[in-house]
Parts: C-alpha cells; structure tokens; sequence
C-alpha cells in the first residue's frame, strides 16, 4: 500500500533520499512534542530545511506522518524479513533467537521512530494506521508460521501460538517503551540474551516434560 504524495522535484532517487531524512528528523520532534504540538516549523528546523524545501517533498504535515510510518515499518520489516527467509535452513529455535535479536537491533536503531508509531497511533491518518497494523500482522503471521514449525518439530510445546507469537514481537519493542528502566539495568546485547532465553525456555518441548 501506497500513499501518493505530493512533490515539486523530478529526481526520484533525490526524493527518496530527502524524504527517509525528514522521517527521521520527524520522528524525533514527535516523540519530544507530540503529533499534536509539533509543527511544520518544528519539523523543518529538524531537518536542517527552511518549511519551503520541506514542502517541495511533501504536500502536508499528514504525509510527514505518514512518511514516519512507512520508514519506520520499513526498517523493523527490512531487519526480520531476510531472517526469516533463510530459516528453513536451520532450525525453528535457532530463528528465534536470530529474528529477536534483528528486530531488537532494529528497533534500538529507530527508537523514536517505533515510539512515535506506538505512542501516536490514534492521531495518524488512517493510511499510516493501516500501514503500521499490516506491517505487525505480517511479521506475526511469519512468527506463528515458525513457532507452528517448531512444535511439529517437536522443539517447542505452545498451547496459543498466536498468542505467543504477538508476545514475541513485544520484546523487542519493550526496549523503546521501557528504555528508562532498561538502560539502566542492562546492555542490549544483555537484553537480547535475557529476554531470548526466557521465551525459549517458556515454549521449549523440553521444559514442558519437566
């Protein structure tokens, strides 16, 4: 799904490049300020753009939302989609722990941007809403696909895979939610690992037996 937006310049790649930028830079002034508070102004100054270079890349402030979205989904789909690609390879348990560390890494990556997603979700437009609901049902689907291989493996035991599945893409977006009581308390390698094995040691075949 794509949005149409609005811009005065012909070169595409050029475009491309000035739009992930204001993605960016926007994420950012709307975890601080809120969708609400934060202006055009705001953005611009952001970016380093006066609001009428910004405004020859995008028409509204709605598709600076919207391109927060679409950048931001991109980047969490960009971190787990080659994971799971390559996981038939090796087996279910191993692409857990390798997917969660992706998305984890990602999300570390694109902290405002996941929070501005989450926090600010009632106050995109509807395209961005969509945008980011499909995104998340798409990468549970994949994880119940795998966590469904795992139990006809017999390497884990879940009585809900659906319900794991979700909980599974929590983790990695507890590390923005929860950053102020993370960062405290442990590294992200520390966080990864932890949070890892917890899930495996919930859903391991093995653990059920005991």
């Amino acid at each position: 799904m794509q949005r149409a937006i609005r811009t005065y310049s012909k070169d595409e790649s050029l475009v491309s490049l000035r739009r992930a930028h204001i993605a960016r830079c926007a994420a950012r002034v709307l975890a601080s300020k809120g969708h609400d508070r934060a202006t055009v102004r705001d953005i611009a100054e952001a970016c380093a753009m006066g609001a009428g270079t910004l405004y020859h890349y995008v028409g509204s402030k709605s598709d600076i939302a919207y391109l927060v979205a679409e950048h931001g989904m991109t980047e969490i789909s960009n971190s787990w989609k080659k994971v799971f690609s390559e996981g038939d390879s090796i087996t279910a348990t191993e692409v857990v722990r390798r997917a969660i560390r992706a998305q984890t890494e990602a999300v570390d990556s694109h902290q405002d941007l996941i929070l501005v997603l989450y926090r600010e979700m009632a106050r995109l437009d509807s395209r961005s809403r969509r945008l980011v609901l499909e995104t998340e049902m798409e990468l549970a689907a994949a994880y119940e696909k795998l966590l469904t291989r795992g139990c006809d493996a017999g390497e884990f035991s879940i009585q809900d895979i659906p319900m794991t599945a979700h909980n599974m893409l929590v983790v990695a977006h507890m590390w923005a939610f929860r950053r102020w009581f993370f960062r405290r308390h442990c590294t992200l390698e520390e966080y990864m690992t932890r949070e890892t094995e917890m899930i495996l040691k919930s859903i391991s075949a093995e653990s059920s037996k005991e």
